[in-house]
């Protein structure tokens, strides 16, 4: 499966807004009601969050017997998590990254951190300079 570079920041946006309360668990029944799982779909969004768990993005426990999810309870966006969605956050920021690396047919979400860093650099300094 593709990471969907969209869902994943869908995800960690609307999971920001919903743990609105210190060390609130979110768990799979109330992902499953998230606007981001609604788009994009079960597969994509568990996927995306997997593959952010593995970025050191996002911390959740699980279990999965059979594949199938018999436990699922989301903990926190980590420390790199939250600098990757203050970099992608902005709307104009996201929209240039995207366009900056869609020359590719894939990137990782750490090249795709880096890029909006310097995106938001770029424009930052283009604003400084007015």
């Amino acid at each position: 499966m593709k990471l969907n570079s969209e869902c994943v920041r869908d995800i960690l946006l609307e999971i920001e807004i919903k743990q609105s309360v210190l060390f609130e668990k979110l768990y799979y029944e109330d992902l499953k009601k998230f606007d981001s799982y609604a788009k994009h779909g079960h597969d994509q969004f568990f996927y995306c969050l997997y593959r952010l768990k593995e970025a050191g993005y996002v911390d959740f426990s699980y279990k999965i017997i059979e594949e199938k999810i018999h436990f699922f309870c989301f903990s926190k966006i980590t420390w790199e998590g939250h600098q990757f969605l203050d970099n992608i956050r902005d709307s104009a920021v996201w929209k240039n990254t995207k366009k900056s690396v869609s020359k590719f047919s894939s990137v990782s979400i750490s090249f795709l951190s880096k890029v909006a860093s310097n995106v938001l650099s770029q424009m930052i300094k283009n604003n400084l300079s007015v």
